[in-house]
């Protein structure tokens, strides 16, 4: 488990209201906590 998501994971009771995590890891993090929303961007993609 990537260590952002350790860091997160034992507070995760605080976290009841939606929450945009920007440049979230790449592990289960977003499955375990339901309010949670990942924003990425990648310097070469264009829309």
């Amino acid at each position: 488990m990537d260590p952002r998501s350790e860091v997160l994971l034992p507070q995760a009771e605080l976290f009841t209201r939606p929450l945009l995590l920007a440049g979230a890891p790449a592990d289960d993090l977003l499955g375990q906590l339901p309010q949670a929303r990942a924003w990425t961007w990648h310097a070469g993609d264009q829309a």
